[in-house]
């Protein structure tokens, strides 16, 4: 089908500098490619001199220079511990993925697809690692390699995430349109929702001269991500081929409102992000896991010490917290513990496990209003789970205070868990409120659910001394 004229759709201070193609290219295929081609490049070089035109007016970072000693110090130090790693366990594959990562955020990526290859010597059927390798030959242009590595990795997990997108990108960048349209069929049907497997789909179309089809695919993409830019650009390329000229139109004006938007979004994100902030959180995420290295091998106090560093490094890092809070508890250690959940609440205070720890540590450090404090977020934050109104109404009746709320929190633990522990705390509620007949009940339920409990026995016994359950009963 011909090609329509799509000067049309630019704006007017664009238009003047195209116009010289339009005579020599407008009837013909390269002619239309090239169109396509300078109503991109004049975008992004539009996008371009507006972004140096704002980046000038930007203050220049006066501490830049104690910013680049920091994080050059970090840097060496994760690629030293990567180092060390390597030299104490030499052949293991934990080991060595954690050094490829290592390489890969310092740029060695030679380095890094030498970690990958001996990776996959040592463990050849992990799937992931395959896709690593095949990343890096993709980023090499080393796209039949690219291919073989994912064709493995398939091999071996046919429903590896992304896997069939990525392959399809290569095939596409191989020459290999009619092969990539297959992978890519595959790769939304696995996840129809996957955007960017829509847009590759419909640029393998695209290739293949079935532009219908190419539209169709874009379309896609766009109904899924509204703000995908290339997609919606592929929507007016192809609608330019198939000689749609009020589409044309319509979707140029649409990339163009979206390379709008992206420039300003790039300029706030340029000036919001915080480069170190980057090179703190992958230099903890390779402590962290160095970490676990030496735990498994229990070599827990180096485990510790890397850990501890990783949250010092990374303020909001919340694994490294969680494992060493863990590590404290198995080593008697509460307070240091309960310090790390306090500093795991402040970054996600509406994680309610870091509530129910948190508060459970208080009180058995004698912190009633503390742990108060989190037995409440708790049942705010989970409001259908018995565990926050039992652990409150246990406080309360282990301080001997607020019995009758106590009750009425044990009651509804009990209406939404009916479990043993909602009765043993419902029957100590109403002993202590001088309910003995109902309390009587509960805890024999609770025993009857939980016959090896010791607790529940020693309380009934404590109160029914002259009562106890019978074996039939308990049973």
């Amino acid at each position: 089908m011909g090609g329509i004229d799509i000067f049309s759709a630019l704006p007017n201070r664009v238009r003047p500098h195209l116009m010289g193609h339009r005579i020599q290219y407008r009837n013909s295929v390269v002619g239309r490619f090239a169109i396509s081609s300078c109503l991109c490049c004049c975008v992004v070089t539009i996008a371009s001199l507006c972004h140096a035109q704002l980046s000038a007016k930007q203050p220049i970072v006066s501490d830049l220079a104690s910013i680049r000693i920091e994080a050059d110090s970090l840097k060496s130090e994760q690629l030293a511990i990567g180092e060390r790693l390597v030299k104490e366990y030499p052949d293991s594959f934990n080991v060595l993925r954690i050094m490829g990562y290592v390489h890969s955020t310092h740029g060695n990526l030679q380095q890094m697809a030498e970690c990958w290859e001996r990776c996959r010597q040592i463990s050849p059927n992990r799937p992931d690692i395959y896709d690593q390798l095949g990343r890096h030959a993709f980023s090499t242009e080393a796209f039949d390699d690219a291919i073989q590595h994912w064709e493995k990795t398939l091999t071996l997990d046919p429903k590896f995430s992304g896997v069939h997108r990525r392959m399809g990108e290569a095939l596409i960048a191989a020459g290999k349109p009619a092969e990539a349209a297959k992978v890519l069929e595959q790769a939304v049907a696995i996840d129809e929702r996957d955007f960017e497997a829509h847009y590759q789909l419909g640029e393998s179309l695209f290739q293949l001269q079935q532009y219908e089809q190419a539209k169709a695919a874009y379309q896609r993409a766009v109904a899924i991500s509204s703000q995908y830019s290339k997609a919606v650009y592929g929507l007016v390329k192809s609608s330019a081929r198939l000689a749609q000229a009020d589409d044309v139109a319509k979707y140029s004006k649409q990339f163009q409102s979206l390379e709008q938007a992206a420039i300003e979004a790039d300029q706030d994100f340029r000036k919001n992000f915080d480069d170190l902030q980057k090179i703190r959180s992958d230099v903890a995420v390779t402590f962290v896991d160095s970490g676990r290295i030496y735990a498994a091998d229990n070599r827990t106090d180096e485990a510790l010490k890397l850990w501890l560093r990783a949250a010092v490094i990374d303020k909001q890092n919340e694994m490294s917290r969680n494992l060493a809070a863990k590590l404290y508890l198995t080593q008697k250690k509460p307070t240091e513990a309960l310090h790390l959940l306090q500093e795991l609440v402040a970054i996600d205070p509406e994680n309610a496990m870091y509530h129910q720890q948190a508060g459970m540590l208080m009180a058995t450090a004698k912190h009633f209003s503390g742990a108060e404090k989190h037995f409440r977020k708790l049942i705010e934050l989970e409001p259908k789970r018995g565990e926050g109104y039992r652990l409150l109404a246990k406080l309360y009746l282990n301080t001997r205070r607020n019995r009758a709320m106590a009750v009425k929190l044990a009651a509804q633990a009990l209406k939404i868990e009916p479990v043993a522990d909602s009765y043993f705390v419902l029957g100590w509620a109403f002993a202590q409120n001088n309910q003995m007949e109902p309390a009587e009940k509960a805890l024999r339920r609770a025993i009857e659910l939980a016959p090896n409990n010791k607790t529940y026995q020693q309380l009934f016994e404590s109160i029914f001394r002259n009562k106890k359950p019978t074996a039939d009963e308990a049973s």
